[in-house]
């Protein structure tokens, strides 16, 4: 992560969108755009050989679930390129490192500004990418999908509220 991405962050509480997204997030969102187009076709081919319309009753079906696959998908990329924030007292000695540890994620890179860590893959993930960006009064976290991960099933929540709970609690 270089200045820009960090004041960028800071700025507007997301990662900026790089064209490289488009290949590694965004891909994923050929499936509802085919459904989208097949009930179209569908309908525009049915409609022009004036073909009866049962036809248009398969399509409809096919329409909304494009549309709500779509809608969907481009909610979770988007929540993905988020960060939340968890307050802090000013000035107070966080060990981010060690509840990093008690977490069992790896630490990726660390300074006084930022640590970017990883979970393991699981059975339900492929691991995800955790980024906590440290200001005076809160701190910026970020869990983001490894890769080209279709579904999250919210892992980026997930590891969100264990933090936050390490955070609030640190005596359990």
């Amino acid at each position: 992560m270089n200045k820009v991405d960090l004041q960028y962050i800071k700025e507007n509480y997301k990662w900026r969108f790089v064209w490289t997204d488009i290949f590694n997030r965004y891909f994923i969102l050929i499936t509802p755009i085919f459904f989208i187009f097949l009930s179209l076709m569908i309908s525009y081919f049915s409609i022009k050989n004036n073909t009866d319309n049962s036809y248009l009753l398969v399509t409809v079906p096919i329409f909304l679930f494009g549309t709500a696959l779509f809608y969907f998908t481009v909610n979770r990329i988007e929540s993905e390129r988020k960060f939340k924030t968890i307050p802090i007292q000013p000035n107070c000695n966080l060990d981010l490192k060690n509840y990093f540890n008690q977490l069992g994620w790896t630490i990726n890179l660390s300074n006084e500004k930022l640590i970017t860590g990883s979970t393991k893959i699981s059975l339900f993930s492929w691991g995800e990418t955790i980024t906590i960006i440290i200001n005076e009064d809160f701190l910026l976290i970020n869990s983001r999908p490894m890769g080209r991960q279709p579904f999250t099933l919210n892992r980026d929540k997930v590891n969100y509220q264990k933090l936050y709970n390490l955070l609030t609690n640190p005596q359990k």
